[in-house]
């Protein structure tokens, strides 16, 4: 189970980040045909202004088979990041120290 943020960039899109339970180690089981399932992302999101849209898909433990395959599940606008350039705000912290 995954999902996908893309942003239309001179009318491309972009991928701005991908993820899903098989890159982040975690096991979701077995289900059956005809079960329904619920699964929930919590995302802290720093991103630039400008449209967005969300994907999601469900596929096989080892990802070879796509079960569902969503476009455009969630649409939505960032306003008011004046404060960064970019896409996304990666939120770095930057350590200074003094050598001696």
């Amino acid at each position: 189970m995954g999902f996908v943020i893309r942003r239309q960039i001179h009318r491309e899109p972009i991928v701005v980040y991908d993820t899903n339970t098989i890159w982040q180690g975690q096991t979701t089981g077995r289900f059956l045909a005809g079960e329904t399932v619920r699964f929930r992302y919590r995302q802290m999101m720093a991103l630039g202004p400008g449209p967005y849209a969300i994907r999601t898909m469900i596929a096989s433990h080892d990802g070879t088979l796509l079960y569902d395959w969503r476009e455009s599940v969630i649409s939505f606008e960032v306003a008011g990041a004046d404060a960064m350039q970019g896409i996304a705000n990666l939120g770095t912290a930057i350590e200074i120290e003094k050598v001696r």
